[in-house]
């Protein structure tokens, strides 16, 4: 079976819900604990995003600083994947937040084909050199993948891992005994 080919569009304001969606139950599938503290454990209360908070990044799309997009198979309405692009830097760099594959197409290649779209959108949208973005220091996997496709992680002067905190207050209560209590994030690069 051929895999899906992914169509890409920027999203509109019908579209906070399902997006919402779609990145809540992207990131609730990982069955390790490199996030959570139990791996099998319930997370359907786990809230990662809001569609409110994904109303606020499309309004950010009518200035001109950030893109929302989304992915379809061909005409089938259903979004399978999402990313959001932020101008950063007079459009050098391109900061690119909470790409999600839908859960049941995880594994298929459409991260891969996601990340193909969003460097070429960047370079022609604002011209950027550069796409940085900050993963789960603990998710093991998923940096492979990112650095198999060319992206590194960056480093401070002295040789150490540039880091973020995690937003825990972000999450409200919601992550209390779901998330380990010890995450951080690494920054990636990649020079387009």
């Amino acid at each position: 079976m051929a895999p899906l080919q992914l169509v890409f569009r920027e999203a509109t304001p019908g579209d906070a819900d399902a997006v919402a969606a779609l990145i809540n139950g992207a990131f609730r599938v990982d069955q390790t604990n490199e996030v959570y503290v139990d791996a099998d454990g319930d997370r359907s209360g786990l809230v990662v995003t809001s569609a409110a908070a994904v109303r606020a990044k499309l309004a950010e799309q009518d200035d001109g600083t950030a893109v929302v997009l989304v992915a379809t198979a061909g005409s089938d309405p259903v979004l399978l994947a999402h990313a959001t692009l932020t101008k950063r830097e007079d459009g050098a760099v391109a900061w690119l937040g909470f790409l999600a594959v839908d859960a049941v197409h995880q594994g298929a290649g459409l991260g891969s084909q996601v990340l193909t779209h969003v460097q070429k959108h960047a370079c022609d949208r604002w011209n950027a050199r550069r796409l940085e973005f900050d993963v789960i220091r603990s998710r093991a996997g998923l940096r492979r993948f990112y650095e198999l496709h060319g992206f590194r992680p960056k480093t401070a002067a002295d040789g150490s891992l540039v880091l973020a905190p995690f937003p825990y207050a972000a999450h409200g209560d919601s992550w209390h005994g779901l998330l380990r209590a010890d995450l951080d994030f690494v920054v990636y690069s990649k020079e387009l």
